[in-house]
C-alpha cells in the first residue's frame, strides 16, 4: 500500500462483499495513514509469484479508501 509512492501498509484478505457492492481488503497500514478517508494505492499482484497455480500477470495500482470496520451498520440488534 503507497501514499506518494511510499509504502505506508501491506493489505490481505481480500474480497468482494456484496452487501457493500465493492471489495475490501483487511490491511496492516502506519498510523499516520489510518485516518478514515485517506486516499492510499494498493499494488495488486504478484509478478514472480513461486506459487505454481498463479496465472502470469502484471502488477496494477488500484486507488483505495481508507474505511472503518465495521464496512456496513451491524442489523442483528434491531438498530
Amino acid at each position: 500500500m503507497l501514499k506518494d509512492g511510499e509504502l505506508v501498509g501491506l493489505s490481505h484478505s481480500r474480497s468482494y462483499e456484496y452487501d457493500a457492492g465493492t471489495i475490501i481488503s483487511l490491511c496492516s497500514i502506519d498510523v499516520d495513514h489510518a485516518d478514515p478517508g485517506t486516499e492510499v494505492t494498493l499494488v495488486w499482484g504478484d509478478e514472480d509469484s513461486p506459487n505454481p497455480k498463479v496465472e502470469r500477470h502484471e502488477q496494477t495500482e488500484i486507488s483505495a479508501t481508507v474505511g472503518t470496520v465495521p464496512y456496513s451498520p451491524d442489523r442483528r440488534k434491531g438498530e
